[in-house]
């Protein structure tokens, strides 16, 4: 796989006492930087980093889209440069609203204030709920309507308003403490590298993983253990809804089958689709990068 380019990359400073930085990453379709063409934000979950949708980016910029990545705070290169210790334990200030904040400052970065750019939402796992919670946000605070939101894209996640059934794993992060959770996180990280079906996937997997301190492994899964949106905006009803899952990711069949089931039975008039990703687990975009590209592509030119 060639390592594309980006057009643009950026540091966005979030956290002022940290100097805390998130490193953003914007592919241009070749030959073209048409603020107006569709972009499409995707955000990676627990562990990983921005690398991967690194198979996806080509197919995508081929039918004219622009690519989106960011590393969510603590992953990949978004480490702050001064390193808060108290007792060997790094502050971690990481939930699903600081996320959607975090993101939605990397989008105002990139706004066109002279155009309405249409945006798609995706993201994998931990991804998939925190851009639910960016696109309820953006209902409340448009960025001036520099965007116009057009799709949301679920890889491997659950609805956040649907709290049964839930990932097994949930109950026990709602309420644990670090210190309770220590032991079991690194079966925890040899799960999430598992969870990829390819060896390429899970090495890659790895890869991302090991940038990854144990406080903010455990910060994530207690981001997506206590996720609500209560004090949102609804989804809204004329929101197309993509909701991918790798056909070897058993642990979100059921979650995801209840998003479309809810939807369906609830907004019947919504756009929603549900599709099935041969030969690939719960990191989707690190097992079939092609396929999960061609899902999209088709949902989005129906």
């Amino acid at each position: 796989m060639t390592l594309m380019t980006p057009s643009a990359t950026n540091a966005h400073l979030v956290d002022e006492s940290q100097e805390l930085y998130i490193h953003s990453y914007l592919y241009e379709p070749e030959g073209s930087k048409d603020a107006v063409r569709p972009l499409i934000l995707l955000l990676h979950g627990a562990g990983g980093d921005h690398h991967l949708f690194d198979g996806m980016i080509e197919p995508l910029q081929a039918h004219g889209y622009r690519v989106l990545l960011c590393d969510l705070r603590f992953h990949g290169a978004s480490w702050p440069f001064i390193a808060i210790w108290s007792n060997n334990e790094r502050v971690v200030n990481l939930d699903m609203a600081v996320l959607a904040s975090d993101t939605l400052k990397v989008l105002d970065w990139y706004a066109n204030k002279q155009v309405s750019t249409p945006l798609i939402l995706g993201g994998v796992s931990l991804g998939g709920i925190a851009v639910q919670h960016v696109a309820r946000q953006m209902m409340a605070n448009p960025l001036d309507g520099s965007y116009t939101l057009s799709a949301l894209v679920a890889i491997g996640c659950p609805h956040v308003d649907i709290s049964d059934p839930q990932i097994a794993w949930i109950p026990f992060y709602k309420t644990a403490t670090y210190e309770q959770a220590e032991e079991y996180l690194p079966a925890a990280r040899r799960n999430i590298i598992g969870s990829c079906y390819t060896a390429s996937g899970r090495a890659l997997a790895k890869k991302a993983l090991d940038n990854v301190h144990d406080r903010v492994l455990f910060a994530c899964f207690r981001s997506c253990a206590t996720s609500s949106a209560s004090a949102l905006s609804p989804m809204p009803t004329w929101l197309p809804q993509l909701l991918l899952r790798g056909e070897r990711d058993e642990q979100t069949e059921d979650i995801m089958t209840a998003w479309y089931k809810y939807t369906r039975e609830r907004s019947p008039d919504t756009r929603i689709a549900y599709e099935i990703v041969p030969s690939a687990g719960h990191l989707a975009p690190l097992d079939a990068p092609s396929l999960v590209s061609s899902a999209i592509l088709a949902f989005l030119s129906a």
